[in-house]
């Protein structure tokens, strides 16, 4: 019983120290503390869509080459990204990508 007496005069005291210096402060405790999740968040969402970007960039790519090997032996474009795939010149379709048989362009989708 003496143990959680204890506890509870250290969680209302550690509570009411946070609160003195968050009125002691102005605020800038809760500003700081939000600022500094906010920019961790904001790294982190950035990191995110450069690997996206990335990894866009290398599916194009890929698949700008196989559209190359399929043209050089089939003389045409590929009707889609599914006929270079069944005809094993990719090993998957990547999400994210379009393609334009007419012209052979391939560009990220947003």
């Amino acid at each position: 019983m003496k143990n959680i007496l204890i506890l509870i005069v250290l969680a209302g005291l550690a509570y009411g120290v946070y609160h003195w210096l968050e009125s002691y402060s102005g605020g800038a405790v809760t500003r700081a503390t939000k600022e500094i999740a906010g920019g961790q968040l904001t790294r982190g969402q950035k990191a995110i869509e450069r690997t996206r970007k990335k990894i866009g960039e290398v599916n194009v790519g890929t698949i700008v080459d196989a559209i190359r090997k399929f043209r050089e032996q089939n003389g045409r474009n590929p009707e889609s990204l599914q006929e270079l795939y069944e005809e094993e010149f990719l090993y998957a379709i990547p999400h994210g990508v379009s393609y334009d048989p007419s012209t052979g362009e391939v560009t990220v989708s947003p």
